[in-house]
């Protein structure tokens, strides 16, 4: 069994005919009175993937048009492989209702590796605030403030923190348009090598136009409420950092790049090929790797050292990510937990081009 994300999201295939699926989305993922629209697209995208059957070529580029609302419970996706080729396919799939007309379509590219190159052009924003001390959605309000509704999504799936701009009830004028917030599911959706599951990021690309209501300010942003009709998403790589940790359990100082046990096998270089001896990319930089335990016995006690000392220690083959020859910055801010930043302005619209693959920041 696994994740509820990938639960919610895996279909089978259909006995009406070929390209069709079932699934069921369950309750937990609505926001009332609709599933989130990220998780529809991305159980699109997993049956796009089971219908093209290529272990070679990833999802690269989707777009989603919100045609019809789809609810919770059981879905129908009709899945069509416009063109199959040997280093890039395009799909487009419908996902709705048994009894519905019409419902999401997504269309998609899918694409093998290939040689290329990185850059970063763009600084992720300044100003962001700390994970320790960014107000998550589930703190109840300030006193005298309305308690907003809750939401299955919001209150079981996913758990947001306030990072950048100003809450609901703040009195400010209205500056630029830049909001940003912290995310991570409840249960993190990873993979059986230790890496995130991709088709997570889809859920949490998904927002709502908090960056507008920012740049409206608190006499507008109240009683207007812009609709969402599409969703763009391109995925540069998979994430190397196979990260499961909660703030609480944070290693017991703060600098360095924390790790888990099981993540710490998904530590490889962004340009190693799979099945190539490992290579400490970084031999000086300082990890922290929680040991884990065996059984029914609870994870082990934290042990820091450079990637040589813990790869001895754990008989792990660990090496760090680089970006042009450097320990990527936002590594080192953003891997000590499964917490992703998420920003949404129009001047962080390129933002996910520039990071570079494996990059755990979105927008």
């Amino acid at each position: 069994m696994g994740s509820p994300f990938a639960v919610a999201t895996t279909s089978i295939p259909s006995p009406s005919g070929s390209g069709r699926y079932e699934g069921l989305i369950d309750e937990s993922w609505t926001l009332v009175p609709l599933p989130q629209g990220g998780v529809v697209t991305a159980t699109a995208v997993r049956a796009m993937g089971a219908e093209l059957s290529d272990d070679g070529q990833s999802l690269r580029s989707l777009h989603t048009t919100f045609a019809a609302p789809v609810s919770h419970g059981a879905v129908d996706i009709s899945v069509e492989v416009l063109r199959r080729g040997r280093s890039m396919s395009h799909l487009r799939a419908e996902v709705r209702n048994p009894a519905a007309a019409r419902g999401h379509l997504t269309a998609a590219v899918f694409g093998s590796p290939r040689r290329g190159f990185e850059f970063t052009d763009l600084a992720p924003p300044v100003g962001f605030v700390p994970l320790d001390k960014a107000r998550s959605f589930r703190d109840p309000p300030p006193p005298g403030i309305e308690p907003f509704t809750s939401a299955p999504f919001w209150e079981q799936r996913l758990e947001g923190r306030a990072a950048l701009g100003h809450a609901p009830w703040e009195d400010y004028r209205p500056g630029r348009a830049e909001h940003g917030m912290w995310y991570r599911m409840d249960e993190p959706p990873m993979l059986a090598d230790g890496t995130l599951d991709p088709l997570a990021l889809i859920v949490m690309a998904d927002t709502m136009p908090g960056a507008v209501g920012e740049k409206l300010g608190p006499q507008h942003r109240h009683g207007w409420f812009g609709p969402s009709v599409d969703l763009t998403f391109h995925l540069l790589g998979s994430s190397p950092l196979g990260v499961g940790l909660r703030p609480q359990s944070g290693p017991p100082c703060r600098g360095g790049v924390c790790l888990c046990g099981h993540g710490a096998l998904g530590l490889r270089s962004g340009r190693q090929r799979r099945g190539a001896p490992g290579r400490l990319c970084h031999p000086n930089v300082l990890l922290h790797l929680r040991m884990t335990g065996s059984g029914s016995r609870p994870p082990r006690a934290w042990r820091s050292g450079t990637p040589g000392q813990l790869a001895k220690l754990s008989k792990l083959c660990i090496a760090v990510p680089t970006l042009s020859g450097r320990l990527r910055p936002e590594l080192a801010r953003c891997c000590t937990s499964s917490m992703v930043p998420a920003c949404s302005s129009p001047a962080a619209a390129r933002l996910p081009h520039q990071l570079g693959a494996g990059s755990p920041w979105t927008a």
